[in-house]
């Protein structure tokens, strides 16, 4: 289950705290052609070999009704305690399922990077895990905005401010 809030991030630069989700932005920044979102073919993710495990990319597909899980890094899976490759979100957060496909679908959609700060809460591992991720978009070679990639932060303190934001606004993504 997943505690979280998700806002648009307007200045990526200044509200980004994470080492591992700036430098994600930067590397996608840098990836940009006429200011245009890069192409997933762009990304190479050997340039940013320190935050790949902490990297998630996610597919679009049956126009947009889900989405495949394409890379599931190795900091990903542990944290998770598993290895999500190949799987469908439809499939994955149980009763929360459709609730985060609307989320990837608004980040397609608005082409706008997204930050993201929550607990993750697992009975079987953990109590809590704190976590900041950033959310992209990217397009397809043939110029849609089909992926998403995402990088998260586990190491991350929530401030007092983020804590009172979950307690009210907090979305639950499934069991």
């Amino acid at each position: 289950m997943h505690l979280g809030i998700h806002y648009p991030c307007n200045d990526p630069g200044k509200e980004l705290i994470s080492p591992i989700n700036r430098r994600l932005f930067e590397y996608w920044e840098s990836r940009k052609i006429g200011g245009r979102i890069p192409r997933l073919s762009a990304l190479d993710l050997m340039d940013i070999y320190r935050v790949a495990p902490y990297l998630i990319i996610r597919d679009a597909i049956d126009d947009n009704k889900d989405f495949r899980t394409r890379y599931w890094g190795g900091g990903i899976a542990d944290a998770y305690g598993c290895d999500m490759t190949g799987h469908l979100l439809s499939g994955d957060y149980g009763k929360g399922s459709d609730e985060i496909i609307k989320y990837y679908r608004m980040i397609l959609r608005d082409q706008v990077p997204v930050r993201a700060v929550g607990n993750l809460i697992f009975v079987s591992k953990r109590d809590h895990i704190c976590y900041e991720c950033l959310f992209l978009p990217l397009l397809n070679d043939h110029d849609e905005t089909v992926h998403v990639i995402s990088s998260w932060d586990f190491d991350y303190t929530l401030s007092v401010e983020e804590k009172a934001k979950i307690e009210e606004q907090a979305i639950e993504w499934g069991a």
